[in-house]
């Protein structure tokens, strides 16, 4: 399965100060060399136990580049736990909560570092669901508000959310009358 390779915008003002050869040499490595597997070690690509900057690391001439393969961190982290909660009757709030603890990183990883909670929950839903991309920011600050803050600072939705049980499915709803 090749891996869609994501440069934050950390490397790519890294990369700025690079003469434009040296540029073009290393975003062509990154392409010849990640798509693939980038998790499994070859000659120019190794695991590093502790590092700092990120647990891989391409090496291409003298320039080494580092990464991170983000599948392995969402799959083991939010994916899998999700997936044993699934089978219990009364999972749903605590699927709903892995679910929301997921935008936030996936928007962090692609900014390159930590930053403002609510841009990076929306910078990642965006990502994830890109038909909503154009909606209206305010969508995205209540989503953020009312249902990642609510379930991470109060273990459960805030006023304006309701959840609703479906025969398959679970419904969120939002009230904009209800504060």
């Amino acid at each position: 399965m090749p891996f869609e390779v994501e440069v934050t915008n950390r490397a790519r003002e890294n990369l700025k100060g690079l003469r434009k050869r040296d540029q073009q040499i290393l975003y062509d490595a990154i392409a010849a060399h990640l798509v693939d597997e980038p998790d499994k070690p070859t000659r120019n690509r190794k695991h590093l136990e502790e590092n700092s900057l990120a647990p891989w690391e391409l090496r291409v001439g003298d320039f080494r580049v580092f990464y991170d393969v983000f599948e392995d961190q969402v799959l083991g982290w939010l994916v899998a736990p999700a997936k044993m909660m699934g089978s219990s009757q009364h999972s749903g709030f605590a699927m709903l909560a892995v679910t929301l603890a997921y935008f936030e990183p996936v928007g962090q990883f692609l900014e390159g570092k930590a930053g403002k909670s609510e841009a990076q929950f929306t910078l990642g839903m965006k990502a994830v669901f890109p038909a909503m991309a154009g909606a209206d920011p305010i969508l995205f600050s209540e989503l953020y508000n009312q249902l990642r803050c609510g379930m991470f600072h109060r273990g459960i939705t805030k006023g304006k959310v309701r959840v609703a049980r479906g025969t398959m499915n679970q419904l969120v709803f939002l009230d904009p009358l209800r504060k």
